[in-house]
């Protein structure tokens, strides 16, 4: 009985539902549609936001967890390079560079498949830049440079015998080109040069300030110096430093450069004179402690710039030029000149690349 009493009021209750359905119909599957469509969207976002993405993690050197992902952007590769290469002598930028140009060369967005691409190779020797010309073997260089990075960096599971193959013949005919260029193309003497600057952007100014100092500290585009008080204020090796203290004798500090693992931090005193141009133009320009005596930027461009309206070609790789082709002129001895390339932290044999003809200025 109990059991009858139950399934009239089951039967009792579906005919209820029946008959609102019928009532309801198209609202009914109009709102169950909507349901069903907002559960399918909620779900499509739960898989993307748990795909699986690249994982930072730090095995004796920066490695990268590849158990979960087969692709890596252009975007992330240049993500973990910028977190686990050291930001020193501008290699991290030109890498992240490199990266981008890459994935130009190739047209590609996913760095795994451009490098497990056979043809990749010959794509990059053959790539045309925006106007139509081939780049330069430089160039090439460095993208085949940049692929054995990625490929040492993220582990990956990658031939690279033939990219270093065509690394070390593209390295030597880059070096065929420079040496090309140091023979075809003439600079200025540095003293020369210096007067040229002072003419064109007067005393003092940041053109002349820069170049007076590049005269006497040769470095590369090293020169991100932010001004302190004392040598314990620069400590932290994450910046390049100039200091103004009590002494009244400015000192140079610079932690970040090319070959810093080689041959350690530079810290060199400054001359009376070349003090009271920095101090001169420090005080000039209002600038304090913790500001950047040149700003923190690369100066490179403006050199390169200034140096056009004067009829110069090149940028800060020019100064060295002009240092190494003057100083060699009237240095001879191995000892000499190795107290030069101790100067300028490369070594003797780098030197001739540099060595280049004079155009000589009348310095009066």
């Amino acid at each position: 009985m109990a059991d009858e009493y139950k399934a009239n009021i089951l039967l009792l209750g579906r005919n209820r539902s029946k008959k609102f359905y019928d009532a309801n119909k198209d609202a009914i599957n109009l709102k169950r549609r909507e349901i069903y469509q907002h559960g399918k969207t909620a779900s499509t976002e739960s898989v993307e936001s748990v795909k699986p993405k690249p994982t930072f993690t730090t095995a004796g050197k920066p490695t990268l967890d590849f158990s979960k992902t087969k692709t890596l952007s252009i975007a992330d590769a240049i993500q973990y390079l910028t977190q686990v290469v050291p930001d020193a002598g501008g290699s991290l930028e030109k890498y992240k560079q490199d990266v981008k140009r890459l994935g130009k060369m190739t047209d590609n967005d996913d760095v795994i498949a451009i490098l497990k691409n056979k043809k990749t190779i010959d794509i990059i020797k053959n790539a045309k830049q925006a106007n139509g010309k081939p780049y330069a073997n430089n160039t090439i260089k460095g993208v085949l440079q940049v692929c054995l990075v990625l490929i040492e960096r993220f582990q990956l599971k990658i031939d690279k015998s033939k990219y270093l193959n065509e690394f070390k013949i593209s390295k030597i005919q880059s070096a065929d080109d420079n040496v090309s260029k140091a023979e075809e193309e003439p600079i200025y003497s540095f003293t020369a040069y210096l007067k040229m600057v002072k003419d064109k952007f007067g005393i003092g100014s940041k053109m002349d300030v820069l170049s007076e100092l590049y005269n006497v500290l040769p470095v590369r585009d090293d020169f991100q110096l932010k001004i302190v008080h004392s040598l314990k204020e620069t400590e932290n090796k994450a910046f390049n430093y100039i200091v103004f203290d009590r002494t009244k004798v400015a000192r140079i500090v610079i932690h970040n450069y090319k070959t810093s693992k080689l041959n350690g931090t530079i810290d060199e005193k400054m001359t009376a004179k070349m003090t009271k141009m920095l101090l001169g133009f420090a005080t000039t320009n209002g600038l304090v402690a913790g500001d950047f005596l040149f700003g923190d930027k690369p100066l490179t461009g403006f050199v390169s710039s200034a140096n056009k309206k004067m009829g110069v070609a090149g940028g800060v790789s020019e100064y060295r030029h002009m240092k190494i082709s003057e100083e060699l002129s009237s240095v001879k001895s191995p000892a000499e000149r190795l107290k030069l390339s101790e100067l300028m932290k490369h070594s003797p044999v780098t030197q001739l690349k540099y060595v280049r003809k004079h155009i000589r200025v009348a310095s009066t």
